[in-house]
């Protein structure tokens, strides 16, 4: 549009110009003056918005299947074996054997010693010894004494506030359209087919925003009073008895015990041992080799071939239809505002007869 009006401009001062200098009549070049003036005009805008669409996809479902399958199987045989074996048969023999044995022999001898015989003994001595003196002291002490007190807190709370929001519904604006149907006589096939009008409703879904009040709980921060014990401290004064302890010497008497040592005798038998050599008969077991032969079972594990059954867990496609959300770009109109540029002439008083393409 800035570019139509700039090229009709253009177009204007050249004629003016021309006519100007080829005819009988001569003016001076027109003045002109660009004015911009703002002019409203519509646009169409891109604009994103969210659908859900109905989209077929496949899953693997997990199903039980039966399975043949070989397994080998051990199968246990026996079967009887000759063998020959050697045995220790025990056998009992005598034999004499000679060793020595030592036998006591007793005797009194006399006997010398020396015995510790224990007597007391009295002694005199100076030994110091404490004794209790007590005496009355004053003495403070500090005492907490509890003292009630106000004082001044903040207290969080939470109010329901109401809270004004905005959000998009859809409102269907269509209309009723009135449609040309053919219907023939089911009951009767011969009779022609009868024209009438249905009534069909025409959908128009209409995005628009609307205001709602809604509350929500917010934190408001209160000061209130409350009383606290408080334990401030005080003096007090008190007597109490303190015993100190003085140290006196005094005299007393103890006993000791002495060990003096005596002589005695005495007769006590003495034990001697002699060796004699004594033979006797004794049994012994020895160990005879014997072949024999034996019948022993052996057994032998053979493998067999079985079939079995078995379930075995298999994934089958299976193909599930889904909602999912597409993004959907919509042209929206829109009007705007924009400033255009408008080229004025000048006035008519200033023009002869030769410019009114000028002034036109």
């Amino acid at each position: 549009m800035k570019t139509l009006l700039a090229a009709a401009a253009v177009v204007a001062l050249t004629a003016g110009q021309s006519f100007a200098g080829g005819g009988k009549h001569s003016c001076a070049p027109c003045p002109s003056t660009c004015e911009w003036k703002e002019v409203e005009c519509k646009v169409m805008v891109p604009e994103w918005t969210t659908e859900k669409q109905t989209v077929e996809c496949t899953e693997y479902q997990k199903q039980m299947v039966d399975k043949e399958v070989t397994v080998y199987e051990r199968v246990k045989k026996e079967r009887k074996v000759q063998c020959q074996v050697t045995v220790y048969e025990r056998q009992i023999k005598q034999r004499d054997v000679t060793h020595c044995v030592r036998k006591p022999v007793w005797k009194e001898v006399d006997h010398c010693y020396t015995v510790c015989v224990p007597q007391w003994e009295t002694h005199k001595g100076t030994r110091c010894v404490k004794k209790p003196c007590w005496k009355d002291v004053t003495e403070e002490y500090t005492v907490m004494v509890p003292h009630v007190e106000k004082h001044q807190e903040k207290v969080c709370t939470w109010k329901c506030v109401p809270v004004e929001k905005t959000r998009t519904i859809c409102v269907d604006e269509g209309h009723w359209e009135e449609k040309k149907v053919e219907v023939c006589d089911p009951c009767n096939a011969c009779c022609p087919k009868v024209t009438c009008v249905q009534k069909c409703w025409v959908p128009k879904i209409v995005e628009k925003k609307e205001k709602y009040t809604c509350h929500e709980w917010k934190q408001v921060e209160e000061i209130r009073e409350c009383e606290v014990t408080v334990c401030k401290p005080e003096v007090k004064k008190c007597t109490r008895k303190v015993c100190e302890w003085v140290t006196e010497e005094e005299e007393y008497e103890y006993k000791t015990c002495v060990m003096k040592q005596e002589v005695k005798h005495c007769k006590r038998k003495v034990c001697e041992w002699t060796t004699e050599e004594v033979t006797r008969k004794c049994n012994y077991v020895e160990c005879v080799p014997v072949c024999k032969t034996i019948e022993k079972t052996v057994c032998e594990w053979e493998c067999v071939p079985v079939c079995k059954t078995i379930k075995e867990c298999v994934c089958v496609p299976v193909t599930v239809k889904k909602e999912i959300e597409v993004p959907v770009c919509r042209m929206v109109e829109k009007t705007i505002t924009q400033k255009v540029p408008v080229v004025t002439c000048c006035k008519p008083t200033c023009c002869e007869p030769a410019c009114n393409t000028c002034c036109n």
